[in-house]
């Protein structure tokens, strides 16, 4: 597991939280899977989607954080 400091992790914050305002499925998704530890296969059953569209939503918030620390951090730069 990896560490960050204080202003890495209001950075990943921050990017999180921009998520939950695109797309609150997309969000709530991410932290039942990283946070809670969800497997994609339970969170399809509960949704009522295939394993595969719960896949593809969580790389295309994945994407979205990433863009979200990418842009933040070269803004700082």
């Amino acid at each position: 597991m990896m560490r960050l400091d204080d202003k890495e992790g209001m950075i990943v914050d921050a990017a999180v939280a921009g998520l939950r305002h695109f797309d609150s499925l997309a969000y709530k998704l991410i932290v039942a899977h990283y946070v809670h530890r969800i497997s994609q296969n339970k969170l399809a059953k509960e949704i009522g989607k295939a394993q595969s569209y719960v896949a593809n939503l969580l790389r295309i918030a994945e994407a979205f954080i990433a863009g979200q620390i990418f842009s933040y951090t070269n803004q700082n730069n």
